[in-house]
């Protein structure tokens, strides 16, 4: 909310093009433009398997420089390497999560979760959103700490449930 006012009552033109200046979006859109919807339509239900993308991407490229090593995003970057097949089983997944969080939110009170809850909804939320910029979940470390934020989670709707 303080970020909103404050960009609302900055010149919020000049932000956004120091943003615009300063941003690698524009590299991104073109990578995805180029490389990726490209390699997801050659390889639309099994993908080009699992760690390819820096392999076979120099074949969608214009050059001979591999100007990504990875999609920068989760989405396209496992629909590349996994198929269609493959991601809609690692993104339905993920969507049990947040499905179980969001009905046990509407059928419970905030309280009944100690809050503990509501933030291993609120980070794996957030990860997804980033996720449409970055791929993340494919460095050992934040993908150990994406899926056990998502165990804990999982556990922790498991007790409540249990205990009411």
């Amino acid at each position: 909310f303080i970020v909103l006012v404050i960009f609302f009552f900055l010149n919020y033109k000049l932000i956004l093009e120091f943003i615009n200046q300063n941003s690698a979006l524009d590299q991104r859109i073109q990578g995805w433009k180029n490389i990726a919807f490209p390699l997801i339509k050659d390889h639309f239900l099994l993908g080009s398997g699992l760690a390819t993308y820096r392999k076979i991407s120099y074949h969608y490229s214009s050059s001979a420089y591999i100007p990504h090593s990875h999609a920068h995003s989760i989405y396209l970057n496992y629909l590349c390497e996994i198929g269609i097949l493959g991601a809609s089983t690692l993104f339905l997944s993920i969507g049990v999560f947040i499905k179980k969080c969001l009905t046990l939110f509407h059928r419970k009170s905030f309280f009944v979760a100690n809050g503990i809850l509501i933030g291993f909804f609120l980070a794996i939320v957030g990860a997804l959103i980033y996720g449409t910029v970055e791929t993340f979940i494919d460095y050992f470390q934040l993908g150990l700490l994406f899926w056990a934020i998502i165990g804990m989670g999982i556990g922790t709707i498991e007790r409540i449930e249990r205990r009411t």
